[in-house]
């Protein structure tokens, strides 16, 4: 949908950060209605915001803290309330490698430092090296070179043939159409539409951009 649609309105009742007013929100099955974020994430699911300093990093920690906030109170990363930081500095090494952050320091360099695009791999990297079952994703891939975008799709690719759920909120129609299964197509707050990617005509999905069912 065009922006300002309800994407990040509908995006932040899934993953706790809005109080939901009306209706219900199911993950796996299970009623997680205006649970805390934290709980939510407990169920499997993971979390890639749009607005990535704001939401998605602390921007005054640094960036082995950053990339370890989600995983910091389980094992093997602490244990009775101690950091491992040896353990904690491996991961965040390895993290770095595989998603291509350029981190000067991890123990100095504090999230704020870093580039937009740098940050965004950082989260990918925090949110998705534990293949989780659900990963709700808002503008991925926005800011990022060639190079880091087509490693996000191959990502999202290698995680959905495992069977991770994938929930994609993209402007990119190029992006939604070639990763999506399904897509639906929201406006002024409701889904007016849903189609098969597969079978999908940009003409049909513009139409239902700007309010029309088909």
């Amino acid at each position: 949908g065009v922006s300002g649609n309800g994407q990040s309105e509908l995006v932040e009742a899934i993953t706790g950060l809005r109080e939901v007013v009306k209706g219900r929100v199911l993950v796996f099955g299970k009623d997680m209605t205006n649970h805390s974020t934290r709980e939510i994430m407990e169920t499997g699911m993971a979390h890639v915001p749009e607005e990535r300093r704001r939401v998605g990093t602390a921007e005054g920690m640094t960036s082995a803290e950053n990339i370890i906030m989600r995983d910091y109170r389980n094992s093997p990363f602490s244990k009775w309330t101690f950091l491992n930081r040896s353990l904690i500095t491996r991961h965040a090494e390895r993290m770095v490698s595989e998603y291509d952050i350029m981190v000067p320091d991890l123990w100095q360099t504090e999230a704020r430092i870093l580039s937009g695009g740098n940050i965004q791999r950082l989260i990918l990297a925090r949110e998705t090296w534990r293949e989780p079952r659900l990963i709700v994703a808002v503008h991925p891939t926005y800011g990022l070179d060639l190079k880091a975008l087509k490693h996000t799709h191959d990502l999202f690719l290698r995680l959905k043939e495992k069977g991770t759920a994938i929930l994609l909120v993209s402007e990119d129609l190029d992006e939604v159409m070639s990763l999506s299964d399904r897509i639906a197509v929201i406006f002024e707050g409701k889904i007016v539409g849903t189609v098969d990617a597969a079978r999908a005509k940009v003409e049909e999905i513009g139409l239902m951009m700007a309010g029309s069912k088909g």
